[in-house]
């Protein structure tokens, strides 16, 4: 069998007309990308300022941190040399009032060991204990 071609009519100005319409398509997309490349420059802007901006939050906030920290561990010091200045000033005193107790008792004892050489001079010296 033999093919018959048709002859098909072909009109140049159809095809100028799709390619201006993909032209004018072309033209929108191109104008949406470059909208959408500006928009996502904008925001890379935004997004470098608020990073700077933050890395200068960071840095106060780090910086305060420190001075905190520095007044933290000069009252820690503060208060550790009070107390260590505390429990000295209580040894002191009760090391005087053990001493004070000491000197008491050694002084009770000078008396009953007195008394006793006394009563036992007495006693050898006296009326009736010499001469018997």
């Amino acid at each position: 069998m033999a093919k018959v071609f048709k002859a098909v009519k072909h009109d140049p100005c159809d095809d100028i007309k799709k390619f201006i319409t993909l032209w004018k398509e072309n033209e929108k997309w191109k104008y949406n990308i470059e909208e959408r490349l500006n928009q996502q420059e904008n925001k890379i802007k935004d997004m470098t300022t608020f990073q700077a901006e933050t890395k200068t939050y960071v840095t106060e906030i780090k910086s305060q941190i420190d001075r905190l920290e520095t007044r933290l561990f000069s009252f820690m010091d503060g208060l550790v040399k009070n107390l260590t200045s505390k429990d000295e000033t209580e040894r002191k005193a009760e090391q005087s009032e053990r001493v004070s107790t000491q000197d008491k008792w050694i002084s009770f004892a000078k008396w009953i060991i007195a008394g006793t050489i006394f009563i036992i001079v007495l006693y050898f010296f006296g009326k009736d204990g010499g001469s018997k």
